[in-house]
């Protein structure tokens, strides 16, 4: 009976144990570089979960902006974020804090992201995304 017992307890507390961390947040960071055949950067772009910083940096004199795509995983439509930098190729590069802000991405939202380049300007996405990387340039990570 004792043995019952104490295999009954060691479940209940493995039990509490793993509901109490399903609600944990996950960290999450990743990082994207596009590079054309010959080796040159085309772009590179960063995630960091610590604020919500999605940072671009456009790398390629070719006049075009350079920017990171993010959606949501299982979602083709609806909400989007585009973080555009038309500082130039020999510019600083750009950090868009909270970038997730008014998405309704809650805390561990699975999202995909590929690098592109386009026109920065007025419309929905900021501007005309004119190519992206290839389809294996999507990277998933978590809010």
């Amino acid at each position: 009976m004792r043995k019952i017992r104490v295999l009954v307890a060691t479940l209940a507390l493995a039990a509490v144990s793993m509901a109490g961390s399903a609600g944990a947040a996950v960290a999450a960071e990743q990082n994207w570089t596009w590079k054309v055949t010959g080796g040159n950067r085309i772009a590179t772009a960063s995630y960091t979960d610590s604020g919500d910083i999605v940072r671009v940096n456009d790398m390629e004199k070719d006049g075009h902006s350079a920017l990171l795509e993010v959606w949501r995983v299982g979602h083709r439509s609806g909400v989007h974020v585009y973080c555009w930098d038309s500082t130039g190729y020999d510019g600083p590069g750009v950090a868009c804090k909270d970038a997730f802000k008014g998405t309704g991405w809650g805390a561990n939202a699975k999202l995909k992201g590929r690098v592109c380049i386009g026109e920065s300007g007025p419309g929905p996405k900021g501007g005309k995304i004119l190519k992206c990387q290839p389809k294996a340039g999507w990277k998933t990570f978590y809010r």
